[in-house]
C-alpha cells in the first residue's frame, strides 16, 4: 500500500494500512471454513468409494497451503 503510494497511483500520500488487514480478515476465515467443508466432503466421498484414495484431501490442503505461501 505505502509502495502505491510512493509511487503516486493512490491520492492519499498517507494511506491507510487497516484496509488491507480488514480484507484479510474477511477472507481468511471463509475460505478457512470452506476448505473445511471441502475436506469433510472429501472423506465422506472417499468413504463411499473405497477406490478413492483416503489422504486424498490431506495432499489437497497440502497443495493450497503450498500455493498460498508461494
Amino acid at each position: 500500500m505505502f509502495l502505491a503510494a510512493t509511487l503516486g497511483l493512490t491520492s492519499d500520500p498517507n494511506p491507510n494500512p487497516i484496509y488491507f488487514g480488514m480484507m484479510a480478515m474477511f477472507t481468511f476465515w471463509p475460505g478457512l471454513i470452506l476448505m473445511g467443508i471441502g475436506i469433510y466432503n472429501e472423506k465422506k466421498s472417499a468413504a463411499a468409494n473405497s477406490k478413492m484414495i483416503p489422504y486424498t484431501s490431506i495432499f489437497v490442503c497440502k497443495v493450497l497451503i503450498y500455493c498460498a505461501y508461494s
